[in-house]
């Protein structure tokens, strides 16, 4: 993926320039990939960074030595200083598996990650360092820690209460800070996330920049604020959100509701892809900021929590993509490969069991 654009020109009114430290962390962390020997698309860097906005954890994922981790090292030394509010670790070996001595290597590595992950929340969760961003990387994570560090982290952060972390289970709960992000990349192709597609890479730099602050001032994650401005950065678009509103009334003609969950959720993310100041993230034209937002949020949030309907109705499956295909390039892609990677798995399965 070569990348589109390294330098993303600041907003002008009149002869007066409108810094904007969100455009900038974006336009630095394009620069420090770059420096890394990495080229990537501006659009799926700033998608890794709204993401995060949306939500405290993501996993990048695609095939060995592409440059995910890289991306982590940057981003972390760009939000955070050093020592305990940055650290990126390496995941378990767990392809090495057999012999009893790799085993125990493993479970020692996977005790190390709990503790460290446990240091890291308190010290994130002390009052003095509330307006500290704190990372949290896992580089080359196992399905296992997908699982017990990402998955079920993420459903106890529902409640608000971590009672259960990689290996560790505490006697008392405990919140999971606002101010930690929690990053793992994944060596597979099985499923997609937000920056998947990077060429190999050299190692990152290491030069701490601390847009930390700025980052947790600017985030959004209550609906209600979220409706709020983006109610006011799209101001004078005709039917903003007429893209999802399309994709939502083609799932209604086949008798599946999008839960107000769901909306809330493509809300949040839209709204973060405006900087605090109003500066669109993925492009300084709004109507074009808004097209691209829609159509990750498509792709990310809304298709793959309803590709069990899809799936099951080629009806369905062909008005998904009469009505993704023009606009919405990122979202027809994402339905096309999982649409045909489940006819594939169906046929193959179809031929083991005549065999």
């Amino acid at each position: 993926m070569t990348m589109t654009s390294s330098i993303y020109a600041p907003l002008k009114t009149g002869s007066v320039i409108n810094q904007d430290s969100e455009v900038e962390l974006i336009d630095r962390l394009a620069a420090a990939i770059a420096q890394a020997g990495v080229q990537a698309d501006r659009i799926d860097l700033a998608n890794f960074y709204v993401a995060l906005k949306h939500r405290s954890m993501a996993i990048l994922t695609g095939p060995p030595g592409t440059g995910k981790a890289v991306l982590v090292e940057c981003l972390a030394n760009l939000l955070a200083s050093s020592g305990p509010q940055r650290q990126v670790v390496p995941g378990h070996a767990w392809y090495a598996g057999g012999p009893p001595a790799n085993t125990a290597l493993i479970g020692i590595h996977t005790r190390m990650i709990s503790e460290k992950l446990l240091y890291v929340i308190e010290e994130a969760s002390q009052p003095e360092n509330a307006q500290q961003a704190f990372v949290v990387g896992l580089t080359h994570i196992s399905p296992a820690e997908l699982l017990s560090c990402f998955t079920d982290v993420a459903c106890q952060m529902q409640h608000n209460q971590i009672m259960r972390i990689g290996d560790a289970h505490l006697s008392t709960p405990l919140p999971f800070p606002p101010n930690l992000l929690l990053i793992g990349t994944m060596d597979t192709t099985d499923f997609d996330w937000c920056a998947d597609k990077f060429i190999p890479q050299s190692e990152a730099a290491s030069e701490s920049q601390n847009f930390g602050c700025e980052f947790l001032r600017s985030r959004l994650r209550n609906s209600r604020k979220a409706y709020e401005k983006l109610l006011s950065v799209v101001a004078g678009t005709k039917q903003p959100l007429q893209a999802i509103m399309l994709v939502r009334s083609v799932f209604r003609t086949h008798g599946f509701e999008f839960p107000p969950a769901l909306l809330d959720e493509v809300i949040l993310y839209l709204a973060n892809a405006w900087s605090a100041q109003g500066n669109g993230l993925f492009d300084p034209v709004t109507p074009r900021n808004l097209d691209i937002a829609s159509d990750l949020a498509l792709a990310q949030l809304v298709l793959p929590r309803s590709l069990e309907p899809v799936r099951s109705s080629e009806t369905l499956q062909a008005e998904l993509h009469s009505t993704l295909k023009e606009n919405l390039p990122r979202s027809s892609t994402f339905l096309k490969r999982q649409c045909e990677g489940y006819i594939s798995l169906i046929h193959r399965k179809e031929f083991e069991t005549r065999s």
